[in-house]
């Protein structure tokens, strides 16, 4: 069996037209299973430094970052 490589966001050939056809439904995207939630956010949170400072948010730490993004997204319009 032959297996066609897709060609670009908008192009596809070989199986991949077939599998997007009308005669086949739509899956539902599901959630994690909760183990794996827990287990990402545990590590995501031990891993990450939110103390230290980026270069590319100004030398600022991500807190302060969100913080300062924040208000200026809470401003009236």
């Amino acid at each position: 069996m032959t297996v066609s490589i897709c060609a670009g966001p908008n192009r596809s050939t070989g199986v991949l037209p077939r599998s997007r056809s009308s005669h086949h439904p739509r899956r539902v995207a599901t959630t994690c299973h909760p183990a794996t939630e827990n287990t990402s956010f545990a590590w995501i949170e031990s891993y990450y430094n939110r103390r230290r400072r980026h270069s590319t948010l100004g030398y600022l730490t991500p807190t302060e970052y969100e913080l300062g993004f924040r208000k200026i997204t809470d401003l009236p319009a």
